[in-house]
C-alpha cells in the first residue's frame, strides 16, 4: 500500500511539477514535501493525544 502511493503521488506530482532538473522543480517540490510532512506529523500529534 506504501509503495502504492508513493507510486501514485509520484504520477500526480510529475503532471504538476514543472520539467525535471530547473529551479522551479525542485522549489515545487520541496513545497509539496513540507505540505505532506506537516499534514502526516499533525496526524501523528493528534493521534498520540
Amino acid at each position: 500500500m506504501f509503495f502504492y502511493g508513493t507510486g501514485l503521488l509520484h504520477s500526480v506530482l510529475e503532471n504538476l511539477l514543472p520539467a525535471n532538473g530547473t529551479r522551479e522543480y525542485w522549489v515545487t517540490s520541496f513545497a509539496w514535501l513540507g505540505f505532506i510532512y506537516s499534514i502526516v506529523i499533525d496526524y501523528r500529534i493528534k493521534k498520540n493525544k
